[in-house]
């Protein structure tokens, strides 16, 4: 495991100098947009103690200026309840809370920053929470993979993923996400389902459960990833005696201890639901949803706006090692060929396909947990090959990581704009920081 904490370790370091050097947590530039949205729960409930209407929130959006669009951003209020309720759900400020805590006793001791949820120290506590999460992700994502190839292929694969995908980018800018978690909680659902399959038990059913409901209140969409655990390859000992009916039977109690847990976490954003609005299922997306008759996936994965492939090259080498995966872990196709036809699909029939203003798309970052198999698959592939595709390998790998930390710094400075790219001006900004007038008049209005 030296050559995977090496990685880690290394990203840690750049992880933080970026968050340093970028200085977004002093510039209160950490609680925006969603970001603001998801950590709202914990100033309101455990300084504030007002959960309900939010009347606190006035002043902080006068201070801290959480969105441009206006006060009250991603807050409404229930007609009926009279209470105000937030739009995004609540499981990203679990994650927050540990970090939260610390920064809250550090300024009610010290009285250096004002103890109201949003000062630098609570911006510092959430750019370490994303931090550790993705940490913890990457190194259980690592003993995940470990099962199926060996530390050499293991640590390449996360450095790619660290380094080499916009999961940079979530972790040392966009900090405060909800991917950076899920992509955390992908990571522990791989993890419980291979060691639940090979050897059932109750410790894992539970956990298995525990990050299920976790993801349900984090961001819903991403259930999708209750396709692996379903379809995870039986252990050979189960194979001729059992059908998977049979084993899921057999297994009856983890699988019901499971789905106890798994319900249990819900009923924390259930119960938030009723007491905001007065019912347990609520749709707080008022005005937006999903158009399943018009998906946008070829403008999702291939367009010069957000295509995931042109801006994570390394996310279509992962999808060609579904290749080599057959050879080396062919029972394992299956499950990953649909949940990557679900999750793709869904993503892109969301009404704002493209997602806001990011680097690339950021609705496909937890994913690349589950991209990990087959492109641990390639780079075992391409290891084992003669040195001149070798060779082409490791070029191509540093360039993709090279390509997205500069493409990164593009987008930190604006001169790769996160919502209006187009094709004449993305080639136009290639190979330079700093865009001009003239370049930015071929952006999208």
């Amino acid at each position: 495991m030296k050559k995977i904490y090496t990685v880690l370790v290394l990203f840690l370091i750049v992880s933080l100098s970026e968050v340093v050097i970028g200085e977004r947590c002093i510039n209160g530039n950490v609680f925006k947009y969603d970001a603001s949205g998801y950590y709202l729960y914990l100033p309101a409930t455990i300084i504030h103690n007002d959960l309900a209407h939010l009347k606190f929130y006035e002043h902080i959006d006068s201070v801290y200026h959480p969105s441009d669009k206006g006060r009250w951003y991603a807050i409404s209020e229930h007609p009926v309840t009279k209470r105000k309720f937030d739009k995004y759900a609540i499981g990203i400020s679990i994650g927050e809370l540990p970090f939260f805590l610390i920064a809250h006793a550090y300024c009610m001791s010290s009285h250096q920053y004002p103890a109201d949820g949003y000062s630098i120290p609570y911006q510092t506590s959430a750019a370490l929470s994303t931090i550790a999460w993705v940490l913890i992700g990457l190194l259980v994502l690592g003993k995940f993979l470990m099962r199926f190839f060996d530390e050499n292929t293991t640590s390449i694969t996360l450095l790619l993923i660290a380094f080499g995908t916009n999961l940079y980018c979530s972790t040392s800018v966009d900090m405060g996400m909800s991917h950076a978690l899920v992509f955390a909680l992908y990571s522990g659902i791989l993890f419980c389902t291979e060691r639940l399959y090979a050897h059932p038990n109750s410790k894992y059913a539970i956990l298995l459960g525990l990050l299920f409901g976790w993801i349900i209140i984090s961001r819903p969409v991403d259930i999708a990833i209750a396709i692996l655990p379903i379809l995870w390859p039986i252990a050979k000992s189960e194979e001729n005696s059992s059908s998977r009916l049979m084993f899921f039977r057999k297994n009856y109690k983890q699988l019901s201890l499971c789905l106890l847990s798994c319900m249990l976490v819900t009923c924390i954003q259930l119960f938030y639901w009723k007491y905001t609005t007065g019912h347990f299922l609520y749709y707080s997306y008022e005005g937006e949803g999903f158009d399943f008759k018009h998906s946008k996936i070829i403008d999702g994965l291939f367009s010069y706006r957000k295509g995931w492939f042109l801006y994570t090259p390394i996310a279509f080498a992962g999808m060609l090692g579904l290749i080599p995966l057959f050879k080396y872990q062919k029972k394992l196709l299956l499950p990953i060929i649909l949940f990557f036809s679900t999750i793709i699909y869904i993503i892109f029939c969301w009404w704002m396909w493209m997602y806001g203003y990011s680097f690339g798309c950021r609705a496909l970052v937890e994913a690349l947990a589950v991209l990990a198999i087959p492109l641990a698959a390639m780079v075992h592939f391409v290891r084992t090959q003669r040195w001149l595709i070798k060779t082409i390998g490791i070029a191509l790998s540093i360039f993709f990581i090279w390509l997205n930390i500069y493409q990164t710094h593009q987008y930190i400075i604006g001169t790769l704009d996160g919502y209006r790219m187009t094709k004449e001006y993305y080639w136009r900004i290639f190979d330079i920081m700093h865009a001009s007038d003239e370049d930015r008049k071929y952006l999208l209005p």
